[in-house]
């Protein structure tokens, strides 16, 4: 039993019978009233629920959409590499004289490079060799 020197209890302590017998019909009222409560905002509630699952619904959709599309434009990223890397390598369907026009830019060299015969003579000689035109350039 507590005892009116229990701080925690000292409301307790002053309860009238009054008070007790309110205490017990709020008690009993609540109870009775809970299902009714719940019963009447369930709807409300379920609506708000129906309302989030549809927004995460479209969220995950678009979340799935974004990821096939980065699929197909990594399928179009390997399809362009293989593209760019068969460019250089001779095939079956190109033509053996075909060059790609990367491949025939011309070799420069300054003036002051092209006043030295050795090193004249090895740039005309690899360019002879290449196919491409030698090219004597301004310096700067």
């Amino acid at each position: 039993m507590l005892t009116c020197a229990d701080p925690f209890a000292f409301w307790r302590c002053n309860m009238t019978t009054a008070d007790e017998q309110n205490t017990r019909l709020m008690e009993a009222f609540i109870e009775k009233a809970l299902p009714k409560l719940v019963e009447a905002l369930a709807p409300h509630v379920e609506g708000q629920i129906a309302g989030l699952k549809d927004n995460a619904t479209k969220l995950l959709d678009e979340v799935k959409d974004h990821r096939r599309a980065s699929a197909e434009k990594d399928e179009l990223l390997d399809q362009m590499r293989q593209v760019l890397e068969a460019v250089g390598k001779p095939s079956p369907t190109m033509p053996q004289t075909f060059t790609p026009p990367a491949a025939k830019k011309p070799i420069q060299l300054t003036r002051e490079q092209a006043r030295d015969p050795a090193i004249y003579r090895a740039a005309k000689a690899q360019a002879e060799k290449a196919g491409v035109p030698l090219q004597i350039v301004r310096e700067g």
